[in-house]
């Protein structure tokens, strides 16, 4: 089952009273409630991309699936079993924002091996094809501005600032941050029931001598926004020790929306807001690196 298709900006502009719900708080998210109510309703409206008359056009014997009432609509047909049968009629998205290619073929040399050999166009065309539907880990990074990031596939490292991969040799790569998020609110999505890693600060490596925490200097300014934070599955990273950051429970104010969920901070300094969460623990140190995890 695959939810990558889902847009939330679509969602809830396609559907007032489900905004206005969520506002409310009866839904955590548009996406928390196309899971609960809107698949089963038939609701297709869920992303600029979709075209559900034409996958149903495509693939006759959904159609007929759907017409039988075994699936609510061609979407749902889609998110159980289209995407990963690269069925025909399944939308064309464009390139994945923040996707690192460096990343990629560095982690995973046989795929470099197979866009050597034109299998493949790049590694972003394996890993929309293949990497994402089979737990392959992917780096999305951002910019020295502003970021909306989303996981795609089940194991995502998602970083908001701009970061410098550089390898060591093939299979050792490494971020060096080239910014550290001042003056930026960037906006990080996990994947549900994926396995998420949000960098919230950057810790020594063989390449990066220097630990530093990001989104620092601008107080509740900048910050990174936190979504689909599942706990026990995702997980935190931030620079130093637990013993230098305050984290509370909190309502803030988001695009308008009072929001509730945790703050991070250290010395007075918003570094996280993680929606839709009451508590969070540290889940391991690794004072080598000069950084823990938050889960």
């Amino acid at each position: 089952m695959s939810f990558n298709i889902f847009d939330e900006t679509s969602y809830l502009n396609a559907r007032p009273d489900v905004r206005a719900a969520v506002i409310a708080g009866a839904f955590k998210s548009g996406f928390h409630h196309f899971q609960e109510a809107g698949l089963r309703e038939g609701e297709t409206n869920v992303s600029p991309y979709w075209n559900e008359g034409l996958y149903l056009q495509q693939n006759p014997d959904v159609a007929g699936a759907v017409g039988a009432g075994a699936f609510s609509s061609g979407l749902d047909h889609f998110i159980q079993f289209g995407a990963r049968e690269n069925r025909p009629g399944a939308p064309v998205v464009p390139d994945i924002a923040g996707f690192d290619e460096n990343y990629y073929l560095s982690f995973y040399p046989q795929v470099g091996g197979a866009v050597a050999r034109g299998e493949f166009s790049s590694g972003a065309a394996h890993y929309n094809r293949v990497g994402r539907l089979s737990r392959f880990e992917a780096l999305f990074s951002g910019t020295d501005g502003d970021d909306i990031l989303t996981g795609v596939g089940e194991l995502n490292e998602i970083i908001g600032v701009d970061v410098d991969v550089r390898t060591q040799r093939v299979g050792d790569s490494f971020f060096v941050p080239t910014s550290f998020g001042t003056g930026e609110v960037d906006v990080l999505t996990g994947l549900p029931l994926g396995n998420d890693t949000f960098h919230l600060g950057t810790g020594r490596n063989p390449l990066n001598a220097n630990v530093a925490a990001f989104y620092l200097g601008g107080g509740s300014t900048d910050y990174a926004y936190v979504q689909n934070f599942d706990r026990g599955e995702d997980e935190l990273l931030l620079a130093g020790s637990p013993q230098g950051y305050d984290v509370f429970r909190e309502t803030l104010s988001f695009a308008g929306v009072p929001v509730s969920g945790i703050s991070i901070s250290t010395g007075g300094d918003l570094v996280a807001f993680v929606e839709g969460i009451d508590s969070i623990e540290v889940s391991f140190e690794d004072p080598g690196r000069g950084v823990f995890f938050l889960s």
